[in-house]
């Protein structure tokens, strides 16, 4: 196996997609390919576009996985597979809606809640027990249906704010793979990236 590391942000590709909540793990993916200099889309394989970066002794893959968040596993596992990556070396960025927008939450594991990105991840990979970086994008309103919501763009009041979050995200991606995923718990996971916000989805 390889010492290669390797992040991949969820999201539905095409631009009717670009700007909605679903697509926050494409958004920070791209906010840390422009800080590692990866300029560009970068190259399509495997079901994904690929961008790759030297991290110390090793390399740094992203990804933003081609198939349409509910297949986001398939690309995953072509992915591993090619480069020899094993789980345990692996990020998932994605959106969450059990956390407000703005937080921001790694977990060394855990089931896939209502994201079915994740769901696709975990039955593929075979395991629970994968990293992940979740994305808090805020709940529904009562009157939103969940898929809705998530497949909406953010409100302008949260536009405001993406581009920070974004840029956190990146950072705290990089902390990752130099320190792991406990350490990045300890530094990220109590911080307040973006104050409480007043509006929501209307």
């Amino acid at each position: 196996m390889s010492n290669d590391l390797l992040v991949v942000g969820l999201g539905n590709p095409g631009p009717q997609y670009a700007g909605t909540r679903h697509n926050i793990g494409f958004i920070c993916i791209e906010a840390l390919a422009r800080k590692l200099g990866i300029t560009g889309k970068g190259e399509t394989r495997f079901n994904a576009i690929m961008g790759q970066a030297r991290q110390t002794d090793r390399k740094l893959f992203l990804a933003q996985p081609l198939t349409y968040m509910n297949l986001s596993g398939q690309a995953l596992q072509k992915i591993q597979q090619f480069y020899k990556i094993p789980t345990q070396n692996v990020l998932i960025l994605y959106d969450d809606i059990d956390l407000p927008f703005g937080k921001i939450r790694f977990r060394p594991n855990g089931s896939a809640g209502t994201h079915n990105g994740m769901k696709s991840v975990i039955q593929v990979s075979g395991t629970q027990t994968i990293a992940r970086l979740r994305i808090g994008v805020g709940s529904p309103p009562p009157q939103w249906e969940l898929k809705d919501y998530v497949l909406a763009n953010f409100t302008p009041e949260e536009q405001a704010h993406l581009d920070k979050l974004a840029t956190v995200c990146a950072e705290a991606a990089l902390y990752w793979a130099e320190y792991g995923t406990e350490k990045a718990m300890n530094r990220y996971n109590s911080q307040t990236i973006v104050p409480p916000l007043t509006t929501e989805a209307s």
